[in-house]
């Protein structure tokens, strides 16, 4: 009797353990096919992104195209908030299946353009070209954020980078005081390299130019472009209508030799007249061209250096597209509804599986004193 007592316990046992066995491997099996089904869904949300951005970046061109081509003479004639390309830059395409396409342009002319500062010859323009260079590093100094604070580019110290970057520039080989530049650069300055003698591709070239810092150079990204490499002459300074208001403060304007970068009164009355759906033209003409030298009340025979641009013929492109995006955060699901340049506005999504938030870096790492 004891025996088969026994006996009944050890079946009842191994009936346990493959009753526990089975639901395991159920449990495993479900969770792999929802974890598949889940990653089929991002993979397909992925390539319909890929593809709608694709076409999002034809869009643009196409734009850009039509508004070459069949634009009104003042689209035409310079670029502007009116253009077609900026017109599509400010909305976002709903499009069916809960994904949202949008597509940004904007032009060479928002920023100032460094390799203006020489000539086609690849000679520095005068002495315009320092001077300029010399207002504009003192004033980034001054009333940058990342510079509160700080003593660290005294007027001596603001002379001699504007030289050195203008050495990186302009095709000869000698400094300013006729010293061969690799002897001065690498010799004394102990740059890592000597100056590279032409227009540069990027700003992150200049990176070897003695006194120049990575937090000094981070800052003239929000400045300069170096698009197009070989500007046409009497171009590479800033658009009116489209340039934000940090570089329009950069316009050096002046008769002789006497030149100061607009102040900020300045700068608000260009931003009023675009605000008043005002267009500035190189020629004033019928509504709503307006000039410069009109709107700010000074005398038409001053100059700009660099001089002002109108048109462009290089544009950058970013198109980004979002199909039915949801992420994960915590144990809730959230949906993605817009993205803006200061957040991300979300909506909750009960129930819809989402996937785990990650942040890839588009740059370079920052210096600690960047970060400040």
């Amino acid at each position: 009797m004891t025996r088969a007592r026994d006996e009944d316990g050890v079946v009842l046992l191994l009936v346990l353990v493959l009753v526990v066995v089975a639901i395991s491997t159920a449990y495993a099996l479900a969770k792999t096919s929802v974890i598949e089904a889940i990653s089929t869904r991002q993979y397909g949300q992925y390539a319909r992104a890929t593809l709608l951005a694709r076409s999002g970046i034809a869009l643009a061109v196409r734009t850009l195209q039509d508004d070459v081509l069949e634009g009104d003479p003042i689209t035409q004639q310079v670029e502007s908030e009116l253009d077609a390309w900026a017109l599509l830059s400010k909305q976002e395409i709903e499009l069916p299946g809960e994904a949202v396409l949008h597509v940004t342009v904007r032009d060479t002319g928002g920023r100032l353009n460094l390799n203006a500062l020489v000539d086609a010859k690849g000679a520095r323009i005068g002495e315009s070209s320092k001077e300029f260079l010399k207002a504009a590093l003192a004033h980034i100094a001054e009333t940058a954020p990342a510079f509160k604070g700080s003593s660290a580019y005294g007027d001596e110290d603001v002379d001699e980078l504007a030289d050195a970057l203008l050495d990186w520039l302009d095709k000869d080989e000698e400094t300013r005081v006729g010293t061969p530049e690799e002897e001065y650069y690498v010799g004394i300055k102990k740059a890592a390299s000597a100056p590279l003698d032409r227009p540069v591709f990027s700003l992150d070239e200049l990176a070897a130019v003695p006194g120049l810092d990575a937090l000094m150079l981070e800052s003239l990204k929000a400045y300069f472009t170096t698009y197009p490499m070989f500007p046409a002459p009497g171009s590479g300074g800033a658009n009116l209508n489209t340039a934000p208001p940090h570089v329009l403060g950069m316009i050096y304007h002046g008769l002789g030799k006497e030149f100061e970068l607009l102040d900020s009164r300045d700068v608000f009355s260009l931003l009023r007249a675009r605000q008043e759906g005002r267009v500035f033209c190189p020629a004033e003409g019928a509504e709503p061209c307006t000039g410069f030298y009109r709107t700010l009340g000074i005398a038409e025979g001053e100059e700009v250096f660099p001089p002002l641009s109108y048109t462009s013929r290089v544009f950058r492109i970013d198109s980004e597209a979002r199909v039915g995006e949801t992420f994960l955060l915590g144990a809730s699901s959230w949906r993605i509804e817009e993205i803006t340049h200061d957040r991300v506005i979300v909506s909750p999504a009960p129930g819809q599986p989402g996937k785990m938030p990650f942040w890839k870096a588009d740059a370079p790492g920052r210096p600690l004193e960047m970060g400040r």
